[in-house]
């Protein structure tokens, strides 16, 4: 398994690799090679700016709002595998529902990797998010550049990208990851087919399609690609040619199956309905009031928020209403009017359009909001290089080019501030949930997570309080659960029992989380036969669940199934295959029913994980018993490798020697066990039985007399003991065993 792990993270990361250079080392010869070098200058101030503004984001953590279903509780990345490597590629998946039930499979393949390295350390994961920003701005300088050939309004555009507010949300997320992979792929994939347009050499072509395939298994969004590099060709004035169209057809199949496997997804988890899609018309007014936010929030990026809630009735007499509409009518009208006279105008505008689409809430997916700031990540280019264009412009006239130099500076320090200040803002559950609640007192969505976040701190009655304020206008059942576990974790079954039934009433018993917090509150009560229905279920809802299983099997084991509850904890172990507490406890388990081979196999793997001295001489003391010398010694050797005072490990080694037939290292071995513990009974025993099956019979005896002496119970096993069968014959052992009665009768 972990071989297979790592050639996928080296296969993956080589593919990386090659894109990467594809795509970024060529872009920057080429930006030296037809720019100046004060120009190389700006482009390396201006990236460097991109990376220490988000510089807070590296001390961030992983959050409860999508990290944890894209890392924490991501069955495929936390087991990486070729197997599961292959599910993540899969429309349909098999181990457990795709991260945020989006098609985004180079994402997941990536923090997969990630996780293979790091495990759940986040500061990977942030700077590797800060670090494809930066490669962002880099792309966003080439492209406006090798599109337009304005040098200036390129710096300017990629300077605006690399410090802007609104891009925070989407660089100090990690489940953000696949907006800045998404667009890093799409901008290659236009610099590259842009650079093919001119050379007509074939690896231009190669590598904007595999770029364009990248970008959409990245994300989604990338479904507009095509028709982005159609828009480039149109501004080019190249759409008259048949090529033009083929050109595209890969990348055309390819949008198409990301965006059926997209869908499907996203139906079969009730994202997205007919029902909402169908509502035409007030999808296309929460469409305008999002290109409003984004306007506005673009020039003045103050009060930014996590979330814009969907308005619940929408007035068309409203002047936000009469606004957005007449914003966004205006910038359809600019943009055809324009195409003639001024074509850069009207290739932004057209572009903004195109890439805002998807998550302009035409079709909408599940989400309770009409903007993100995430979803103006990429769009945003459009209306930045306009900004761009504008201050390029103004900064021709003499008269106030040094007022516009001024102002430009003021706004970038300005933004610069606000990007800095808003990071900070996501670095925990608690700075985000709390800087939430002062926007919006009384978002629940804000409410019950920050709720969460003191309960997984420990804070139960902070968390207790949440929990009923939230519960105090309406039912909510995930909040009732939760409830339920915090009531069960301060001792209180009643009230625990009381709030997971109430969490359960609506849903059929399809409601996990409720059932899983009633089983343990029946468990609590002792009333095993109840539990064991409800966690049963609860597997049988979630088979990735591993806590259930975990659950289940120590329930099994209260009600007296003891073989069943055995199978429950390896069930367990196939899904957390690492934790050395459960291992542990079945081992102890295992041993204690007398099954001594699953016991070693289960100390095996427990010493494998932690590798401590004690778990290493339980597997050889087993293999002893079941007599695999060979599992043994190798066992035995660690334990004295990893505490070399171990007198028991010593003497039990020297027994392996013995009986594999090398008398002196198992004399010698012993010799050392009885030096590092005189006053051992068991190490003086076994170093008799060694010495008595040597031939050295009077120091056996004098050994085992000793041993006796300590112990006298032990003259039972020396009178049946098979390698003290030479000295029962010698008088000195029939006065000692007389001795010993009289010791001990």
């Amino acid at each position: 398994m972990k071989t297979s792990s790592r050639l996928a993270e080296s296969s993956f990361f080589l593919i990386c690799m090659v894109v990467v250079k594809n795509s970024m080392l060529n872009k920057c010869r080429f930006i030296v090679r037809r720019g100046t070098a004060m120009s190389a200058v700006y482009s390396l101030i201006i990236l460097c700016l991109a990376f220490l503004v988000f510089l807070p984001a590296l001390s961030g953590d992983i959050l409860l709002w999508d990290d944890a279903d894209l890392i924490t509780h991501n069955y495929r990345v936390k087991y990486f595998s070729w197997a599961t490597a292959i599910d993540i590629l899969r429309p349909v998946p098999q181990f457990g529902m795709p991260a945020f039930a989006l098609y985004v499979p180079l994402t997941e393949l990536t923090i997969a990797a990630e996780y293979a390295l790091v495990g759940e350390y986040p500061a990977l994961y942030h700077l590797d998010n800060v670090l494809l920003h930066v490669l962002n701005t880099l792309l966003v300088i080439v492209f406006i550049w090798c599109l337009t050939g304005r040098r200036t309004t390129a710096l300017l555009t990629g300077l605006f990208f690399a410090i802007h507010p609104l891009h925070v949300e989407s660089v100090a997320w990690i489940s953000e990851r696949k907006d800045v992979l998404c667009t890093f792929f799409y901008l290659s994939t236009l610099i590259m087919m842009e650079r093919w347009q001119r050379k007509q050499h074939w690896r231009w072509f190669a590598g904007a399609q595999l770029c364009g395939i990248m970008a959409l298994l990245a994300k989604p969004l990338a479904v507009t690609l095509p028709a982005a590099l159609m828009l480039c060709d149109v501004y080019k004035q190249r759409a008259g040619r048949w090529q033009i169209w083929t050109q595209k057809t890969p990348l055309i199949l390819a949008a198409i199956y990301c965006t059926l496997a997209t869908i499907y997804q996203q139906h079969a988890h009730g994202a997205f309905t007919t029902r909402d899609a169908g509502k035409v018309f007030v999808n296309i007014l929460i469409a305008c009031h999002g290109i409003l936010l984004y306007v506005v929030k673009m020039l003045m990026p103050v009060r930014l928020s996590p979330i814009y809630p969907r308005p619940e009735v929408i007035y068309l007499t409203s002047p936000v209403t009469v606004t957005a509409i007449l914003l966004t009518l205006s910038l359809v009208l600019l943009g055809v009017a324009a195409w003639r006279r001024w074509p850069n105008l009207a290739f932004a505008l057209a572009f903004f359009l195109l890439t805002i689409a998807p998550n302009s809430q035409l079709l909408p997916a599940g989400l309770n909001i009409y903007a993100a700031d995430r979803f103006f990540y990429l769009p945003g280019i459009a209306l930045l290089y306009l900004l761009a264009l504008g201050v390029t412009q103004l900064l021709r006239l003499p008269h106030v080019r040094y007022a516009i130099i001024g102002v430009l500076v003021a706004l970038c320090l300005w933004w610069s501030c606000r990007t800095w200040t808003y990071t900070q803002v996501w670095q925990s559950d608690f700075t985000l949930w709390r800087y939430l609640l002062t926007l919006l007192p009384e978002w629940e969505i804000a409410k019950n997570n920050l709720a969460i976040a003191h309960q997984i701190r420990g804070d139960r009655t902070t968390a207790i309080d949440l929990y009923r304020d939230l519960l105090s206008n309406k039912t909510e059942k995930i909040a009732l659960a939760n409830l339920a576990m915090e009531y069960y974790k301060t001792g209180d079954i009643t009230q625990s029992l009381y709030y997971a039934n109430l969490s359960l009433q609506h849903t059929s018993n399809d409601f996990y989380q409720g059932l899983f917090v009633r089983a343990a509150a029946h468990v609590a009560l002792r009333d095993y036969s109840n539990a064991l229905t409800d966690i049963g279920r609860v597997v049988e809802l979630e088979p990735l669940f591993a806590e259930a299983r975990l659950r289940l099997a120590d329930t099994l084991l209260n009600a007296g199934s003891t073989n069943a509850s055995v199978g429950m904890f390896w069930s367990y172990l196939r899904l957390e295959k690492k934790d050395a507490r459960a291992l542990a406890r079945l081992a102890i388990l295992l041993e204690t029913t007398g099954d001594i081979l699953g016991a070693r196999d289960a100390y095996s793997r427990l010493a494998r994980c932690t590798d401590n001295h004690s778990t290493w001489y339980r597997v050889g003391w087993l293999s002893l018993r079941v007599r695999d010398f060979t599992a043994a010694r190798t066992a035995l050797e660690r334990a004295v490798q990893l505490r070399p005072k171990s007198a028991q490990a010593w003497s039990d080694l020297a027994v392996v020697h013995r009986e594999v037939g090398q008398t002196n290292r198992a004399l010698e071995f012993s010799a050392y066990a009885q030096m590092l513990n005189p006053q051992s009974s068991k190490v003086l025993y076994d170093r008799a039985c060694i010495l008595a099956t040597s031939q050295h019979d009077e120091e056996a005896l004098l050994v085992l007399s000793n041993a006796i002496c300590i112990a006298p119970q032990l003259r039972v096993s020396a009178q049946a003991d098979p390698d003290l069968a030479r000295l029962r014959m010698s008088p000195a052992f029939l006065k000692l065993m007389q001795q010993a009665t009289s010791i001990d009768p």
